[in-house]
């Protein structure tokens, strides 16, 4: 089972959920994650080829949490 690393918005760490359909998930510091509240979108990273999740409101500026590379290029 493949592993999708997320941003969390509230603390900007990274955790990881085992399933990108997952509606939840919680994040080390206790933030519960909304997939769809915090607006997150799955994409292959183009630089590093990692499935990341990331947040699609901040556009051109999202990173990829793995290479910190653009992600929406």
């Amino acid at each position: 089972m493949s592993k999708f690393v997320i941003e969390c918005p509230q603390c900007h760490n990274y955790t990881t959920a085992s399933h990108v359909f997952n509606r939840h998930v919680t994040c080390s510091c206790g933030y519960e994650i909304s997939v769809s509240r915090d607006k997150l979108a799955a994409k292959e990273c183009a630089h590093c080829h990692n499935t990341v999740v990331f947040d699609q409101s901040k556009g051109e500026k999202a990173l990829c949490p793995v290479c910190k590379e653009p992600v929406n290029t």
